[in-house]
């Protein structure tokens, strides 16, 4: 005969969602948008959670979206409506439905109209708080389904992190929003202001991942030429290129989203004298009409950017 605690035991195990704690996690768009997956997928190892690449094994699952461009948009809702199906008992075992990253930040109101079969809407500034929203849900006591505020999070060297990436690279994401405010593009609306890293914090990360097997380190921003513009004297990007290539452990550090705008002399003598930094640079041109640069409101000609171009190739063959 069953005792009262095996009856409460039962009971509670009735009411509780996440009994296996399993996630499935689907990260859309720029690698940028994979760092935050990553850090959420750390906080929600620490909670015990185990990662499933079966949507159909996972009780919760989370889709980490883009917004961009059209198609990036049109990916994100397809994808969401097809992991919804995992919702239906005969299909799979998912008791929360998430939806997060870029679009859950630029349309959270139209997400909870059109898609009743998501859960959960967590903006880009939003993402650390995974666990809590999550235990909330289960426990009844979340306020809202969405939580979107003005992005000002930036995970540090603290945030656990799973590195879903090949085991011996890794995204270093020094900063994030940006303080341009191009015509074309909606990334200071949906990733806030720029927040930079300090250089101690990103060595140290940068040393943690490499304890752990990682050889290539791709250091990313939405725009890593404004690296350190908010940041007290010091905290530059030459200063923090200086810093990286002494990384031991590291084999190969690379340059994205550098901007040509603030391609400094002083940038390129360190790259061609790094022992680790690559003789590569990630670099949006976009265009050399200046008419049309002027237009997209970016603060460079041409003719300025073809001579950046030169120069580096002068000093770097």
């Amino acid at each position: 005969m069953q005792t009262q605690n095996e009856a409460n035991v039962a009971v509670n195990r009735r009411q509780k969602m996440f009994l296996n704690k399993t996630v499935h996690f689907t990260s859309l768009g720029c690698s940028k948008n994979l760092v935050d997956s990553q850090v959420m997928l750390g906080h929600l190892g620490l909670d015990g959670f185990t990662v499933t690449s079966e949507p159909a094994e996972a009780e919760v699952i989370i889709v980490n979206t883009c917004s961009f461009i059209e198609a990036a948009k049109k990916e994100s809702i397809d994808t969401i409506l097809d992991l919804a199906d995992f919702k239906n008992e005969d299909n799979g075992v998912c008791e929360a439905l998430v939806v997060s990253g870029c679009m859950a930040q630029r349309y959270s109101e139209q997400l909870e109209a059109e898609l009743p079969e998501v859960d959960l809407i967590i903006g880009t500034g939003e993402y650390h708080k995974i666990v809590k929203l999550l235990k909330a849900y289960e426990d009844g006591k979340l306020e809202a389904k969405s939580f979107v505020e003005i992005p000002k999070f930036i995970h540090t060297e603290y945030d656990p992190r799973l590195n879903t990436s090949p085991h011996y690279m890794a995204w270093l994401k020094v900063s994030e929003g940006c303080n341009r405010n191009c015509t074309f593009c909606i990334i200071p609306t949906l990733r806030g202001k720029l927040r930079s890293r300090s250089i101690d914090s990103l060595v140290t990360e940068s040393k943690n991942l490499t304890d752990n097997g990682v050889r290539e380190l791709n250091v990313i921003s939405q725009d890593l030429s404004d690296y350190g513009s908010d940041l007290p004297e010091g905290q530059n990007l030459a200063e923090l290129i200086r810093n990286l290539d002494g990384v031991e452990g590291a084999d190969w550090v690379r340059l994205f989203y550098y901007y040509p705008d603030e391609l400094t002399d002083e940038v390129i003598e360190i790259m061609a004298n790094a022992k680790r930094i690559c003789k590569y640079l990630d670099s949006p041109v976009q265009h050399f009409s200046s008419n049309v640069l002027k237009r997209m409101n970016r603060k460079i000609t041409g003719e300025i950017i073809l001579n950046r171009i030169q120069k580096l190739r002068a000093r770097i063959p």
